[in-house]
């Protein structure tokens, strides 16, 4: 696949997400896959945060408000409306990009202890389905995936993530495995780990670079 060409189903039987969990995939939302341009390593590091980035800007012209959720989802104030799912096939990086646009998965398909309930995307405009949306989406994607290309322009594109992280200087638990660390999320650092303030008397900041994050209310 040349670069910025796309796939885009109109359903799935064996949808799959993050640790290859598996994603409800009925027809009406949006199934997609993306070839990336050749990135430079400190891009491909995080390709995830790059496509979200660059989906979350596109959406807003379009009219619906999105955060990037580290490591790899769009979320709003009501709960999780995309996910982002980027592997190598071939010696191309592929972006698998899903969307909620009229249909949310069962609670049967959630996983335990999911950090956010499932949403519908906000504000899309009147008469988009799912091929429409990602033509106006993806034109929007392209010019933001084509800076991140360039050799240093990696730490400029994830200062802009960082005016758009989800749960910033909020509380929040971030879980890998039976790992568990509760904090203050401080941003991204400069390589797109996650910065967290611990709590008590652990204290300090560490960088996490796997795992899933909850908000604490």
């Amino acid at each position: 696949m040349p670069p910025f060409s796309s796939l885009v189903a109109a359903s799935q039987e064996q949808g799959r997400g993050q640790l290859r969990r598996g994603w409800h995939s009925p027809p009406g939302n949006l199934y997609v896959s993306l070839a990336l341009p050749l990135l430079p390593s400190e891009a491909a590091d995080v390709a995830s945060l790059l496509v979200g980035l660059a989906a979350s800007l596109a959406l807003e012209r379009l009219g619906a408000a999105t955060q990037v959720k580290w490591p790899n989802d769009l979320v709003t104030h009501e709960g999780k409306v995309g996910g982002i799912l980027v592997e190598e096939r071939a010696g191309r990086m592929i972006a698998g990009i899903g969307m909620n646009l009229v249909h949310l998965p069962p609670a049967s398909a959630l996983r335990l202890g999911h950090a956010l309930p499932p949403a519908l995307m906000p504000g899309m405009p009147e008469g988009f389905g799912p091929l429409r949306l990602w033509l106006a989406t993806l034109s929007g994607m392209v010019p933001i995936l084509s800076m991140a290309t360039a050799e240093g322009s990696t730490g400029k594109l994830l200062e802009t993530l960082n005016e758009r992280l989800a749960f910033k200087g909020k509380r929040v638990v971030v879980e890998d495995g039976a790992e568990r660390v509760e904090g203050r999320l401080a941003g991204l650092a400069g390589d797109g780990g996650l910065v967290i303030e611990r709590f008590g008397r652990e204290g300090g900041r560490m960088t996490l670079y796997s795992g899933s994050i909850c908000p604490i209310c």
